[in-house]
């Protein structure tokens, strides 16, 4: 059992986040998100995993993506759960092939809220399962 399976819910809107922040959805990053909830246990639990993606999807419309990581970065206060976040966040990134500029703002903007350093993003992304670029 997790220490904190509150996070669970708040690391999975940030990850779909970044996955709309583009405004488009590629079939990778749809693929993505269905296999989270196999891929990491603090997912299993999930309730209605549709509509806590409909819930930030509307946040984003209404208030932006900066402003959705924001509220997000709050609820996630234990150290490793903010690691697992962005690493989860970065290989949701790295699924979508297209990735836009967006994607990579919004996970810019997550290292700063979370204030990893430049060292910390390293490690993360070493640590990622970025299996589409060891592919390549």
């Amino acid at each position: 059992m997790h220490k904190y399976p509150e996070h669970a819910k708040a690391i999975f809107q940030a990850v779909v986040l970044i996955c709309i922040s583009d405004g488009t959805v590629a079939e990778s990053e749809k693929e993505f998100l269905l296999a989270l909830r196999e891929k990491h246990p603090l997912f299993a639990s999930l309730q209605d995993p549709k509509g806590l993606a409909a819930e930030i999807r509307d946040k984003m419309a209404e208030k932006g993506v900066d402003a959705c990581l924001e509220e997000l970065v709050t609820r996630i206060p234990d150290r490793d759960y903010q690691e697992l976040c962005f690493r989860l966040c970065a290989e949701m990134m790295e699924a979508d092939a297209n990735a836009g500029a967006e994607e990579a703002d919004a996970l810019g903007t997550l290292q700063i809220l979370f204030g990893f350093s430049a060292a910390d993003v390293k490690r993360l992304l070493e640590g990622a399962d970025l299996a589409a670029k060891r592919k390549s």
